[in-house]
């Protein structure tokens, strides 16, 4: 028997009488001799049948065998194989560079594999390279039959100068295609990346990305070998086959696809052969994977998160286990698991593998927070330099945030419920609606939370009612009678078809009878979306760079803003689209509108042109601009004065700790992200089709709702640390609390001496901001805290009895706006005046121009305050006074100087005397006028001011009254010797 095609043959006859036919074209056979291939041949144990030909076969003769395919051929006991002429590259199919490589990540899969082949057949002159160690999978006995086609090289034998594209399949990260990253991330190297898994920081930038939604990434590349009329064999069939029943758990997987099966369907027609794909795939356990599968089930434990159950499971072993993915799959199909992670610790690393049958888990986004990879189905990552105990307690952390929720009423609810008594009348209703800020009551026998429930009433039947002057109505007579409620174990989908299918403002929730507590929309909304809304397919992968949550709260918009602000938010999402542009109301606005806050100050940010939008939006309301094109900002102000800032999407980064930032055009993420705080990161969308969208990045609506401050990332302070008086100043007006994490990066901050490299014109903002604040002294007293005060001058510490005279301020600022009829006064100043009081004059000077003060005000803040001081004690010693001779001591201090008297005054009867000539002499001022002097034949002169001052003294002291009295006062002044008045007593 001969045949060019086989070289080498080794004939066995077995009790079934086949021939056995052993060829040296078997790639892994190159390099052995015919007694080492023989041997290995022997060796196999699990055989399959792809045809079963006769018991005899004449290879020149056999029509199939003289098929310009190749011929491989199983039976029980033997193989027959062939392997074909090589074929010159199509060039009309794909006109591929001479130097080509293509790869796959480091311990290939089969859909590794199988892409690989896939990516040969697009790019024939391709030669392929496998990264790192062979997978078990490249040891398989199939496998290895069909390697001739892949036309391997060696890394040792590439040269790097030589290659001008690397294609990479099942794959998008550097780190995970071994010594190939460095050549991939070079420029000239042309870049091509198919790939089903989501994207993550740290992917390559692709010339060409082939990606999307698919279970395996040969059904990414099914399409294209179908668009090239690229014709398979039936053993690459097979092979590809194999590659999406692995990667799809069967195609049973929770990431399955339709298109899964379409490519599926297009490989069987072209002769993969399916048992062949069950026999791989169902390999039997080797006696080591029989004893740590055994090692897995005897230390495994469940824990429940968010009513949903996950396996943990853990192995340890000195050496490396190759394939722990298998054991994985067989875990789960043996215990019928629905989430399994496996912690195994080899080789002085631990390897964390998981799996999941459920559509909203991201098994990937966890496996990235470890500089893993994977999809939402299934993931893996190598830790190195943490035990697995470690390792084990932060995955717990992260299952919090990505199991999905299976919430039940009593860990929704809000407590206590708020109740009224049925024959309270509607004014009392809306007080009380109004004093515990919610839109819904209770309404009970007795009107408490231990009486029955007998009806609902809400805000908006309440005011509807005072709007037709219903004051005294009831609100038994109006109540909702007809209504919901559920117990605290109900579920959410049962408490969304009250809340939601029901048009239910609020849901009572009962436990035997009695009132345990109430669910409003509020309490529901951040839970609705994660059960109703589309799963997200992409994700990023750190906790902070998750793709955003996102609700629709068009209603809640309409609820909460006034119709001319919703008429304005609905045209510049119409102009938006108009330019082609994404528009987004941001920052303060949205945080306010989900705290119930008043906030009308709009903040548009545009992903695109901004001033392009901004001339587009103002020519359509006649309205005026002012354009920064530096900036990429501009501010429009409409015909009643309103007005709208305008900003392109931006990214920002410092050059130094506490440098203003250098900006550039970005995406709205990138413009959040470079915010303080998450509550400041909230953004709505105002495009028409996503018209009221809320898009949140990184979980401010959470931390609204938890009433706490987080930053955004670890070095936010060390970039700006300007946003620790911010910290300091919202968690004060917004009753919040900075998080644990928070409060420790401004304390490192501040001792890493960051202030130092701040300029006193950015502090001074902020610190105005702070005293601006209605009641200032808790932000002053955090800054105390921090240390902060002291930081700009040790002279400024914060002690008790600065803390005293700044409560006395804000005691004093309330009582002048009562007395006093001008408001005009600089609430910060006083305040400030208080903060460096305890500074000698020298010490106040160097602060004030620290801080870069105006010279008016450093001179009121040091010498006039100086001078208040005095001033105080003199007063102290002289009351009680004539009106004209306090007068005479006071009107030479400004608005602010006297606040701060009245405030550092210690003395009652000092603090009253200030009091007095602010609300009653400030602007006593004589009604005769010079002309009047010179009707009454008095020349003009220097006397004529002293002859008004003397009026003026008179008129203070109680003596005149009208202008009669004081013609009549003066007349007798010009013909008597004068009287010594109040002024002249003085001196």
């Amino acid at each position: 028997m001969s045949s060019p095609e086989v070289s080498l043959i080794k004939s066995v006859y077995h009790s079934s009488g086949i021939e056995t036919i052993i060829p040296d074209s078997l790639l892994y056979g190159r390099s052995k001799t015919k007694k080492q291939l023989t041997s290995d041949f022997l060796k196999i144990k699990y055989i399959t049948s792809i045809r079963r030909p006769a018991n005899r076969i004449d290879l020149q003769n056999h029509q199939e065998w003289n098929n310009s395919g190749s011929y491989l051929l199983f039976t029980e006991s033997s193989m027959f194989f062939r392997r074909p002429p090589l074929q010159q590259p199509d060039k009309t199919i794909n006109e591929a560079l001479t130097h080509t490589l293509i790869t796959t990540h480091k311990n290939a899969d089969l859909d590794g594999i199988a892409s690989m082949l896939a990516a040969k057949k697009l790019y024939p002159e391709g030669r392929i390279v496998l990264p790192g160690s062979d997978s078990p999978q490249i040891r398989h006995f199939f496998v290895q039959s069909l390697l001739y086609l892949f036309d391997l090289i060696p890394f040792r034998e590439i040269r790097p100068e030589e290659v001008q594209r690397i294609v990479i399949v099942d794959t998008r990260q550097a780190e995970r295609i071994g010594e190939l990253a460095t050549m991939a991330r070079e420029e000239r190297i042309e870049l091509h990346i198919y790939d089903h898994h989501p994207a993550a920081p740290g992917d390559l930038e692709a010339d060409k990305l082939v990606s999307g939604e698919a279970g395996a990434t040969v059904t990414l590349m099914v399409p294209l070998l179908q668009e090239h009329n690229i014709r398979l064999t039936p053993e690459e069939a097979t092979l590809l086959a194999m590659g999406i029943f692995e990667d799809t758990s069967h195609l049973t997987g929770s990431g399955t696809t339709a298109e899964d099966f379409e490519a599926l369907a297009w490989l069987v027609k072209q002769g993969a052969h399916l048992p062949t794909v069950g026999d791989v795939l169902a390999r039997e356990l080797d006696p080591l994977q029989l004893r740590l599968l055994n090692e897995m089930l005897d230390n495994t434990s469940e824990i429940t998160i968010h009513g949903t159950p996950v396996t943990l499971t853990r192995l340890s072993s000195e050496a490396y286990v190759p394939d722990l993915a298998f054991l994985v799959h067989r875990f789960m199909r043996m215990e019928k698991v629905t989430i399994l992670f496996l912690l195994a610790r080899m080789d002085g690393k631990v390897h964390l593998i998981g799996r999941s049958r459920l559509t909203d888990m991201d098994i990937g986004a966890i496996m990235r927070h470890f500089e893993g990879g994977g999809h939402s189905a299934a993931g893996a990552a190598t830790i190195r330099h943490q035990t697995l105990a470690q390792v084990e307690s932060q995955l717990i952390g992260l299952l919090d945030t990505f199991t999905p929720r299976r919430f039940r009423a009593k860990e929704i609810m809000s407590t206590p419920a708020h109740t009224i008594h049925p024959e309270a009348t509607f004014r009392m209703a809306s007080q009380t609606m109004t004093r515990y800020n919610v839109n819904a009551l209770l309404v009970t026998e007795k009107g408490d939370s231990e009486s029955p429930l007998t009806g609902l009433i809400t805000r908006q039947i309440v005011e509807q009612g005072l709007s037709h002057a219903m004051d005294t109505t009831l609100v038994e007579d109006y109540m909702i009678s007809d209504f919901s409620t559920v117990d605290s174990d109900a579920s959410l989908n049962r408490i969304q078809d009250a809340i939601v299918g029901g048009k239910q403002r609020i849901l009572p929730v009962l436990d035997k009878g009695i009132i345990a507590g109430v669910i409003t929309r509020t309490d529901l909304l951040q839970l609705m979306v994660q059960e109703q809304e589309e799963i997200i397919s992409e994700r990023e992968g750190s906790l902070a760079e998750k793709l955003p949550k996102t609700r629709n709260i068009t209603s809640l918009m309409k609820e909460r803003l006034p119709e001319k602000i919703l008429d304005l938010l609905s045209t510049i999402g119409k102009s938006g689209d108009e330019t082609g542009c994404n528009v987004f109301v941001v920052g303060g606005f949205v945080r306010d509108l989900l705290l119930y806050r008043k906030n009308e100050d709009i903040d548009i940010v545009v992903e695109g042109d901004g001033i392009h939008f901004a001339k587009n939006f103002a020519a359509s309301k006649d309205a005026r601009i002012h354009a920064y094109s530096k900036f990429g900002t501009a501010v429009i102000t409409l015909e009643d004065d309103f007005k709208v800032d305008v900003a392109t999407a931006r990214t920002e980064y410092y050059t130094s700790p506490a440098a203003l930032p250098e900006v550039e055009k970005s995406s709205l993420k990138s413009d959040l992200y470079r915010r303080d705080f998450t509550i400041n990161t909230l953004a709505i969308q105002l495009n028409e089709k996503h018209y009221g969208t809320l898009i949140d990045h990184f979980s401010g609506q959470k931390d609204i709702k938890d009433k706490t401050l987080r930053i955004i990332h670890n070095l936010s302070f060390v970039e700006d640390p300007t946003r620790i008086f911010r910290a300091v100043r919202f968690e004060s007006r917004f009753g919040f609390s900075i998080g644990k994490l928070t409060v420790r990066l401004i304390e490192n901050a501040i001792r890493m001496g960051v202030f130092k490299r701040l300029s006193g014109a950015r502090a001074m903002g902020e610190i105005i901001s702070i005293l601006e604040e209605n009641d200032p002294v808790p932000s002053i007293k955090r800054l105390g805290e921090f240390r902060l005060l002291a930081t700009l001058h040790p002279s400024m510490a914060l002690t008790e009895k600065t803390t005293a005279l700044l409560m006395e301020t804000r005691k004093a600022l309330d009582g002048y706006e009562l007395l006093a009829e001008d408001l005009r006064c600089q609430r910060w100043l006083v305040y400030f005046m208080v903060l460096i009081s305890p500074c000698n004059t020298a010490e106040a000077k160097k602060v004030c121009r620290l801080l870069r003060l105006a010279g008016w005000q450093e001179e009121l803040c040091v010498k006039e305050r100086e001078q208040a001081d005095l001033c105080i004690k003199r007063l102290t010693r002289e009351l009680p006074l004539d009106n004209s001779i306090l007068y005479n001591r006071l009107h030479v201090f400004k608005t602010e100087v006297l606040v701060y008297m009245m405030a550092a005054a210690e003395r009652k009867q000092v603090k009253k005397a200030i009091a007095h000539y602010l609300s009653k002499l400030r602007f006593v001022t004589p009604l005769i006028q010079g002309r009047d002097l010179k009707e009454m034949g008095l020349p003009p002169s220097p006397r004529y001011r002293k002859i008004l001052m003397q009026v003026q003294d008179a008129r203070l002291n109680g003596m005149l009254h009208s202008k009669e009295d004081e013609m009549a006062f003066v007349a007798g002044i010009l013909k008597n010797t004068p009287k010594e008045n109040g002024r002249e007593q003085k001196k």
